[in-house]
C-alpha cells in the first residue's frame, strides 16, 4: 500500500507504538512461538532481546493501525473523508486554472493536484525555494514531461476549505513577488 493510500486512511507509515508493563508476559509469548517452530533463543537473562518485545517483530503492524481506523470512521465514514478531500484538490485545481500566470500539468487525481507556473524551470525553483522558506506550506516537486513541477497533496485529516484558499493565497503572493522582481531585473538590465 502506498505512502499516499495510508495517508487517506489517516495513518502514517511509520506510526508504532508498544507500551509493556511487564516485559517478561510479552517476551514469553515470542519465545513460545519460536520455540515451535524450533528457533530457541540463547541470550535470555544476557542482553535484552527487543526482537521478541513486540507485535511488528521487525515487520511493520500495519493491519492493526489500519483497522482502528476502519473502526473509528465506518466505511461511510471513509468514503465521506475520501470524497472530501478529492473535492478540495478539485477546489485548488480550480483556482490554478482561474489565475493565467499557472498552468494544471497533469488531470487531478484523488488530491494530487500537479502544477507550474508559466515559464522557465528556474522560476519554477525559484517560487518552490521560496514556499519552503516561509515554512507556511510544503509542496513537493517532481519532473512531469521534462518540465519541473509542483505538486500540491490534500490528505491532511483536518484539512478545510480555507487551508486550500490559504495555500492559493500565499502561493500566489510569492509568485507575485517573483515575477516582479524578475520584472524589474529585467527592466533594470535594458
Amino acid at each position: 500500500m502506498s505512502r499516499k493510500k495510508l495517508a487517506w486512511a489517516n495513518k502514517e507509515v511509520e506510526t508504532s507504538v508498544c507500551i509493556l508493563g511487564e516485559e517478561d508476559v510479552v517476551y514469553d509469548v515470542y519465545v513460545a512461538a519460536a520455540a515451535a517452530i524450533d528457533i530457541r533463543p540463547t541470550t535470555k537473562g544476557l542482553v535484552k532481546d527487543y526482537m521478541h518485545w513486540g507485535i511488528p517483530m521487525s515487520r511493520r503492524f500495519r493491519s492493526l493501525k489500519l483497522w482502528f481506523v476502519f473502526r473509528m470512521y465506518g466505511l461511510s465514514g471513509l468514503q465521506a473523508f475520501i470524497r472530501k478531500h478529492v473535492e478540495l484538490a478539485k477546489t485548488f485545481e480550480n483556482l490554478v486554472r482561474g489565475d493565467n500566470n499557472f498552468e494544471i500539468c497533469a488531470e487531478v487525481v484523488m488530491g494530487l493536484v500537479c502544477f507550474r507556473l508559466k515559464g522557465s524551470d528556474e522560476l519554477n525553483k525559484a517560487l518552490l525555494k521560496q514556499i519552503t522558506r516561509t515554512g507556511k506550506i510544503y509542496l513537493v516537486p517532481c519532473k512531469l514531461r521534462g518540465r519541473f513541477v509542483l505538486r500540491f497533496v490534500v490528505c491532511g485529516r483536518t484539512t478545510e476549505l480555507r487551508h486550500i484558499q490559504e495555500a492559493w493565497k500565499h502561493i500566489t503572493e510569492l509568485s507575485s513577488e517573483l515575477l516582479q522582481n524578475l520584472f524589474n531585473h529585467a527592466g533594470k538590465e535594458n
